[in-house]
């Protein structure tokens, strides 16, 4: 059992190490010297990059089926639906991301605000990346699960497959899940265990995960830990709940390793430096149904984002870096 704490976030490390397993699969020369250089610049603080983005999330809808307390879905429904802020990537454009970046990756995040398995085209998301040997992983409340998306999903070689998992039975679940079913939940484990027997796979690995909310104690986290086991996940994780960091913020010194390393795309082709602060206009980046990659990874807000985090200085622009939660310059440290 891991437990994830905001120390986290100021390094590139752990998520290195979480994700190395599934990572080591698909690496070649060119993807593994890109990552050194990555790696390399970051600690340089270069403003201007030559590594190319190696770790991507991609949103393949932002709707959800679940109304989970804290989550922008708990909000006023009818109000969303009319914003026109809710809907799913065209797959034309999705195809077009990966080919601007695909030398470069070595897996691929298929997940961001809303649940990714009520997208009707997932598995052949994850079908296109097997067959440019890019590695993909989904987090998922796995409420819901097709038989057939389970199939396709194993056939297609899922990378990395993560549950959430948030109580050891459904009265504790639903005070969080708001809308979900703890047994249709196991149940569905059970379908992508017993798929992955069927066709002799080991993919996707499968990691439970519990996010250590306030109504979850010790011994709760105990029991899914154990249940986990039942269930043969190849890992459980208690990750920290990062939503207080919102209201009191406790920034460590260091430089953003997204920014080095991991656009997140939105459904519309919205690019943002990272996944944290989803409806905030002032963190996007570009736009990939209009600019490329390459373009957007080094434009004006990618560079003066980087240059904030080198030596502090911010420049007269609106920029959510400027007042990250979990990032600040080290010139900043005693203040």
């Amino acid at each position: 059992m891991k437990l994830f704490k905001s120390k986290a976030y100021s390094s590139s490390w752990p998520i290195i190490k979480r994700h190395l397993r599934t990572t080591l699969p698909y690496l070649n020369f060119t993807r593994a010297w890109n990552i050194m250089v990555a790696l390399a610049e970051k600690s340089l603080g270069r403003v201007k990059v030559k590594a190319r983005p190696y770790f991507i999330k991609i949103e393949p809808t932002n709707l959800c089926n679940l109304r989970c307390k804290g989550c922008l879905h708990a909000t006023d429904r009818q109000d969303l639906e009319k914003s026109g802020y809710l809907g799913s990537m065209d797959f034309e454009l999705f195809k077009k991301i990966i080919a601007e970046n695909e030398k470069y990756l070595v897996k691929v995040s298929l997940y961001s605000l809303g649940e990714p398995l009520v997208y009707p085209r997932i598995a052949d998301m994850v079908a296109h990346l097997n067959a440019r040997q890019i590695g993909t992983v989904i987090s998922s409340n796995l409420n819901y699960l097709p038989e057939e998306t389970a199939r396709r999903l194993v056939e297609n070689k899922l990378t990395h497959l993560i549950v959430s998992l948030d109580g050891a039975g459904q009265e504790s679940y639903k005070k969080y899940r708001d809308g979900g079913d703890f047994h249709k939940v196991i149940e569905n484990i059970r379908l992508i265990q017993a798929e992955k027997k069927k066709q002799y796979s080991r993919y996707p690995l499968l990691e439970i995960q519990t996010v250590k909310l306030p109504h979850i104690s010790e011994e709760e986290i105990k029991k899914i830990g154990a249940l986990a086991d039942e269930l043969g996940a190849d890992k459980f994780t208690v990750k920290e709940n990062v939503t207080p960091y919102h209201d009191n913020p406790q920034p460590e010194a260091g430089r953003c390793f997204w920014l080095y390393s991991s656009p997140s795309y939105q459904w519309n082709g919205v690019v943002q430096p990272c996944c944290y602060f989803y409806e905030f206009a002032n963190n996007n980046f570009g736009n990939a149904s209009r600019e490329t990659t390459a373009a957007i990874w080094n434009n004006e807000k990618y560079e003066a984002a980087r240059e904030y985090f080198k030596t502090g200085k911010k420049k007269d622009m609106d920029l959510k870096c400027y007042d990250c939660i979990f990032f600040k310059n080290k010139g900043e440290e005693s203040e």
